[in-house]
């Protein structure tokens, strides 16, 4: 029996193919430049060279990957070179800081971008945080904190380490006098094992471990809340913030900033990349974070593995970005409330 096409669909068929080939042969010979909104050493930084040692090796066409940090303006400065500056087509990419999808609602006047206009390629992890002091404190829980001021150590404002303390003041009664003007995570730590301060506004369980694991492994720190919709595994007698919070609007207001969060590690492409290069990325994404290979070095680098699909993180985004306007303003009067 034969098969007839009728001349559109032949036509069809035919120029496809050719089509197919080209988008699968794009890469061949190019290079992607991963840019880093973050400083040389830092986890997003170490994060996002993972990422380009092995994302290459799932691309058809096997192109070389490079990285390029950029810092500043707490991963703006990256995100809006990606957005407004960077080649379309699916050659440079980027790793920001997890407040990318916050950053239009606190900084509107630096924000050159919308958080859900990027093409989201996956998610490699997205670890919970937490607010902690040191076991010797004598601060044993949440009660604790409401009975007293206890300086908490900062980075800045609008940082994770100024908005944790801020909102549970704002929104369960606790008395954390908020000491901004430390350098990095490594600061407020310091500043903690100094006694300048009782507690640390916030850090991520993946790099405490990372940086900090005789902390961990001794019991040398005690959680005070994690900001997470659910409780980690990792700390399951830890509560969050979001179970703390005593009404609904607050609970919303906790959960708008913890959904930002769950952006993690993440890959993004500029708006307008070709449909068909997001859908090698992605796919290249998906490949690369269940290889042998790279579960082995994430595990030699202790970094967690909990992965999302660039389609899914999209929604999530779009989510992010629909927040209503209440839940929002309660969210800025809680963080930029006065202890």
């Amino acid at each position: 029996m034969k098969i007839r096409l009728s001349i559109p669909i032949a036509i069809a068929v035919c120029a496809a193919a050719p089509a197919a080939a080209q988008t699968q042969d794009f890469y061949r010979g190019k290079q992607i430049t991963v840019a880093i909104g973050a400083p040389a050493g830092g986890i997003y930084d170490l994060y996002g060279r993972l990422f380009a040692r092995h994302i290459g090796n799932f691309i058809p066409g096997a192109p070389s990957v490079v990285v390029q940090n950029m810092p500043g303006a707490a991963g703006i400065r990256a995100a809006n070179y990606l957005y407004n500056v960077a080649p379309r087509d699916g050659t440079t990419l980027a790793v920001s800081l997890n407040s990318l999808p916050l950053n239009p609602f606190l900084a509107p006047g630096e924000v050159k971008y919308k958080s859900e206009g990027f093409n989201w390629i996956g998610r490699g992890d997205a670890p919970a945080h937490l607010l902690y002091t040191l076991a010797t404190s004598g601060l044993a829980s949440i009660e604790d904190a409401r009975k007293r001021d206890i300086l908490t150590a900062s980075i800045a404002p609008g940082t994770s380490t100024q908005m944790y303390p801020a909102m549970a003041n704002a929104f369960v009664g606790t008395r954390f006098r908020i000491v901004s003007g430390y350098e990095g995570s490594g600061g407020v730590n310091m500043a903690l094992e100094r006694g300048e301060v009782e507690a640390v506004g916030a850090n991520s369980w993946t790099n405490l471990v990372l940086t900090k694991p005789d902390w961990i492994r001794e019991r040398k720190i005690r959680p005070l809340f994690q900001m997470t919709l659910r409780r980690d595994a990792e700390m399951p007698d830890t509560p969050t913030l979001v179970e703390l919070a005593t009404n609904d609007l607050d609970r919303e207001a906790i959960s708008f900033l913890v959904r930002t969060e769950e952006a993690g590690s993440y890959l993004i492409a500029p708006p307008e990349t070709p449909a068909d290069r997001v859908d090698i990325l992605r796919n290249a994404f998906s490949a690369m974070i269940a290889s042998p290979a790279f579960l082995a070095e994430a595990k030699q680098l202790n970094f967690g593995v909990n992965p999302l699909d660039g389609a899914e993180m999209q929604r999530r985004i779009a989510r992010v970005a629909a927040t209503p306007d209440n839940v929002v303003q309660r969210f800025r009067d809680a963080i930029l409330t006065k202890p």
